[in-house]
């Protein structure tokens, strides 16, 4: 599957697990894509765009989930222990979960850290709407 960057470039995979760097454009696009379907104006997408790319630690995923948004990050080594306290430190919006998930059989070599977030900007509307 093809995407479009905020470039204009085109990637071989969906997501952002192939960026060599988080940037707004690219996070802005990935943002519109999660909350598709919702309410959410350009300006809100774009603020919480620009905050996340602030961040020191390396996006590679975003997605819609239960109480906001889910931001993927991946590291390699337990260096995802030393990341946890700046993950959990949000002043921009309020962090509802983590989850820490060890890919690799029997020696974990891969952490997927999700974070949920609840930002302000989407005013409660990225939350999956009840049919």
């Amino acid at each position: 599957m093809e995407r479009e960057t905020a470039k204009g470039q085109v990637a071989g995979v969906a997501g952002l697990a192939d960026t060599r760097a988080t940037e707004v454009g690219d996070l802005r696009l990935a943002l519109a894509r999660a909350v598709a379907g919702r309410k959410i104006s350009d300006d809100a997408i774009a603020a919480v765009a620009k905050k996340l790319s602030a961040g020191k630690l390396r996006i590679r995923g975003i997605d819609n989930c239960v109480y906001g948004i889910c931001i993927d990050y991946f590291f390699d080594t337990d260096e995802w222990t030393k990341a946890l306290p700046e993950l959990v430190r949000s002043k921009d919006s309020r962090v509802v979960g983590i989850e820490i998930f060890p890919w690799g059989i029997p020696v974990p070599d891969i952490y997927r850290v999700r974070v949920q977030q609840d930002f302000q900007e989407f005013g409660g509307q990225a939350v999956r709407q009840q049919v």
